[in-house]
């Protein structure tokens, strides 16, 4: 779950110059190729139209900025520059059933990404863990819950034990809940109990994590629990899952809260798509389906 640290746009995720790290490398293992799925079958929804604000209409494209480096929600195919992922098809999803020609994702450093919602962009659709200081300042539009989950290397050979990781090497990506809250709180658990820290390595992408893992630098890795069974796929058999997901988490889609006309019609169109199953597709076909919700769950400090 990609989360700001200390300013809501601070985080150390990758631009589309670094987001892809060779799909054909089981060392390194960004995935390469992506599910695909038939847009033809998803077709505009009267209701979700009427709710679309004058000017989104008349550009007729739905524009969402992205840190293309979190697969399987949002990545780069082999050519360095395409997106994919559950959250780009969502978003294209989302745009169709409103009618419009289009719904795109840019790359965008996730830093750089909230400030230029509202205006470079649409929405964010990125990984957006949902939290108080994030609603106080956007809306968010809750679709599923997300937990964390460890990674080791195959038949951990280092006897990492997820229920006690005190003094133990894990590496995370920069810029996520695991590495602004999750790693830090039970390292201080840790201490408060009298044992050593977790000793947390942090890296820019999430693809640099696994080939540490898998050489022993790292003892174990941990990332939100779709993204972790997916990067172990890519391994082809050289690590392994461990251990039960911890502390699920609300993800959602972030919009401008003042434009709560786009809010409502982004909201009505992922409902719609729920209530047809073309949401649960989407997200199956990622094998990410689990924590989805039944219907979206819209979060403000906006007052109606």
């Amino acid at each position: 779950m990609l989360l700001a640290a200390a300013s809501l746009g601070l985080a150390g995720c990758s631009t589309a110059s670094t987001g892809n790290a060779g799909g054909d490398d089981a060392n390194n293992p960004q995935p390469s190729a992506a599910p695909t799925f038939d847009f033809s079958t998803i077709k505009p929804d009267p209701k979700v139209e009427a709710m679309v604000p004058a000017e989104v209409k008349e550009r007729g494209v739905l524009r969402n900025g992205a840190s293309t480096s979190y697969a399987p929600a949002e990545f780069l195919l082999d050519d360095g520059t395409t997106p994919t992922g559950y959250e780009v098809d969502m978003v294209k999803a989302i745009a169709l059933t409103m009618g419009l020609d289009d719904g795109t994702t840019t790359t965008e450093a996730f830093g750089a990404l909230l400030p230029k919602i509202g205006t470079t962009y649409d929405l964010g659709a990125s990984s957006f863990t949902v939290t108080p200081e994030r609603v106080a300042n956007y809306d968010m539009l809750a679709y599923m819950r997300m937990g964390s989950l460890f990674a080791v290397a195959k038949g951990n050979p280092q006897g990492f034990d997820p229920k006690d990781i005190c003094g133990k090497t894990v590496g995370v990506q920069t810029g996520t809940l695991q590495e602004t809250e999750l790693l830090p709180k039970l390292s201080k658990q840790c201490e408060a109990s009298g044992k050593p820290p977790v000793d947390i390595q942090k890296e820019e992408l999430l693809s640099n994590v696994f080939p540490k893992v898998i050489s022993g630098q790292y003892q174990a890795m941990l990332a939100d629990d779709p993204v972790t069974s997916y990067y172990v796929k890519q391994t082809r058999g050289q690590m392994e899952q461990i251990g039960q997901i911890l502390d699920p988490s609300p993800i959602g889609i972030v919009v401008d809260n003042k434009n709560q006309q786009l809010s409502a019609a982004i909201k009505a169109a992922m409902d719609s798509l729920l209530a047809s199953g073309k949401m649960r597709e989407i997200m199956d076909n990622y094998g990410a389906g689990a924590g989805l919700y039944d219907a979206v769950e819209l979060k403000t400090s906006e007052a109606k």
